[in-house]
C-alpha cells in the first residue's frame, strides 16, 4: 500500500479536527487517525512536507483512510470556530424559463437572481438541522443574507436535492475533490487550513447552487417574448397579417379568404395565415 500523509487528525484533548500545522511535532500531537483511531505522530521534517503518519507502520497498511472524509470534517471544524472576516466565492444563478410559440419556435427568458463574486463572512455554523434537514454548514453575509452549504465528493454525493424544498435561504453545494492533488502534492510551506480557506475564496471552486428559493415569476416576460418572436417570424412571410399589403378594390363587406396550399382548406384571413387543420401555409385568394 502507497504511504499515506495524513494532513488532518483528531486532537485527543479536544476531539477537535486539527490541521498537522496546528500541533507540536512527534508523539507530543496527541492526535489519533480520523479512520481507524489508531495513534498518530506529527512529522515536520525539512524534506517532506508536514503531515501525520501512523505510529505503528503495520496498522497504516490496514487503515482505509479516506482523505476526502478528513477534508469534509475539517471544514466542519473550521465553520464551527468561525469563519469570519474571510471571504467566500459564489457563483451565478441565473432562473431560467422556457416554451413554444404557435410556431415551434423556442421562446427563452431569465433572470440573475444571484451574482457571480466573492462576499464577505460574518458569521457561520456547522452541523445545523433546520426543518428536519440536516445542513453542513450556514453563513451569514455582511448583508444580513445567508445560505447553507453542503460539502460533498464521489464517495459522499449530494443527493435527494428536493429535500432543500420550502427552504428560505439558498444551498451551496461544494465539491472538495480537488483537494485532494492540492493537499497532497504540495510543494510550499503553506499550511493545510490555508489551502482549504484559499479553495473558499478562489473563483474556480467547484461549486454551484443546489436550490434556490424563487419567488419572482416571469410568465408575463415570456409571454412577450413569445408575441415578439410570432410577430417577428409573421412579417418575414407573405400574406402575414402584420405585413401592410397594397390595398386592392375589394367590396366593403368582402371578407378575405386564404387556402391552404397543402390540404387545400380554406378559412377567414382574420385567423392568420396558417392552415388550422394542418399547420400549412396559406395563399390569399
Amino acid at each position: 500500500m502507497k504511504y499515506v500523509r495524513v494532513p488532518f487528525a483528531i486532537h485527543k484533548p479536544t476531539q477537535e479536527y486539527v490541521d498537522v500545522d496546528e500541533v507540536q511535532s512527534g508523539k507530543q500531537c496527541n492526535c489519533f487517525c480520523p479512520s481507524c483511531k489508531s495513534d498518530l505522530v506529527a512529522k515536520h521534517g525539512d524534506k517532506k512536507i508536514h503531515h501525520f503518519a501512523h505510529l505503528k507502520s503495520e496498522v497504516e497498511i490496514e487503515c482505509d483512510y479516506s482523505i476526502y472524509f478528513s477534508i469534509r470534517m475539517m471544514y466542519l471544524s473550521m465553520f464551527k470556530k468561525g469563519l469570519s472576516d474571510s471571504r467566500m466565492f459564489i457563483p451565478e444563478y441565473v432562473l431560467r424559463r422556457s416554451t413554444l410559440t404557435r410556431y415551434n419556435q423556442t421562446a427563452r427568458v431569465f433572470k440573475c437572481l444571484i451574482r457571480a463574486g466573492g462576499v464577505d463572512i460574518i458569521k457561520t455554523k456547522a452541523n445545523c438541522e433546520i426543518n428536519n434537514i440536516r445542513i453542513d454548514a450556514l453563513v451569514q453575509l455582511a448583508d444580513s443574507k445567508g445560505f447553507g452549504v453542503m460539502f460533498h465528493y464521489d464517495e459522499h454525493p449530494l443527493t435527494e436535492l428536493s429535500k432543500f424544498e420550502g427552504l428560505k435561504f439558498p444551498i451551496l453545494a461544494i465539491d472538495i475533490s480537488p483537494l485532494k492533488s492540492a493537499l497532497l502534492d504540495k510543494t510550499s510551506n503553506i499550511t493545510n487550513t490555508q489551502i482549504l480557506r484559499d479553495y473558499l475564496s478562489d473563483s474556480s471552486i467547484m461549486a454551484e447552487w443546489a436550490y434556490v428559493p424563487v419567488n419572482v415569476d416571469l410568465a408575463d416576460e415570456l409571454q412577450e417574448e413569445v408575441a415578439r418572436l410570432e410577430k417577428d417570424l409573421e412579417s418575414t412571410l407573405p400574406h402575414a397579417p402584420s405585413i401592410d399589403l397594397p390595398k386592392r378594390n375589394i367590396p366593403k363587406n368582402a371578407v378575405s379568404t386564404f387556402k391552404c396550399t397543402n390540404c387545400g382548406k380554406e378559412w377567414n384571413a382574420k385567423h392568420g395565415y396558417l392552415c388550422p387543420k394542418c399547420g400549412g401555409r396559406g395563399k390569399l385568394l
